[in-house]
């Protein structure tokens, strides 16, 4: 009897490491890239990829991206529906006009929209150091007076 309980308890531990291992190798799965190595990228390194581009891709995968951008005049109504935003501000001040809701914009494919105004939406002030997060389908707008540039990160999840 001890030495059948000994071998159900072999094959079930044997069952479990066996489980865990597939697991394992799922969860990496879903990248449509591999993972990332390790990266580090001085800002004056940023900086001058954003000269060059105006914006630049830093990581790409199916369910997340980082990108940097750099703004030098106000945007447009913007509205990604499958995608959340997180975003660092870096350098530069604008106006952030968000919620409410979006009145005439233009669908651009893949849940996104642009253009038009934000009705009912809130203002608030964007300085280096900040961190926002736009969560999918919310309006934005931002706003930048003359002259000015506005340089961030924005980290997109998708929904």
């Amino acid at each position: 009897m001890q030495a059948k309980w000994m071998v159900c308890s072999a094959l079930v531990a044997g069952y479990w490491l066996t489980s865990a291992a597939v697991a394992a190798t799922v969860a990496v799965a879903p990248h449509s890239t591999p993972i990332d190595q390790f990266h580090h990228w001085p800002d004056s390194e940023l900086a001058a990829m954003i000269e060059r581009n105006g914006k630049t891709f830093l990581s790409d995968h199916e369910f997340f991206f980082i990108q940097e951008l750099n703004r030098s005049k106000s945007g447009e109504v913007e509205q990604h529906n499958l995608w959340n935003d997180y975003l660092v501000i870096q350098q530069g001040t604008a106006m952030l006009t968000y919620g409410g809701k979006a009145i005439g914009t233009t669908a651009q494919g893949m849940g996104e929209s642009r253009g038009g105004k934000i009705e009912g939406g809130k203002m608030i002030a964007l300085h280096p150091g900040d961190v926002v997060v736009i969560p999918a389908g919310m309006p934005h707008l931002f706003t930048l007076e003359a002259g000015k540039n506005l340089r961030y990160l924005v980290f997109k999840a998708r929904q």
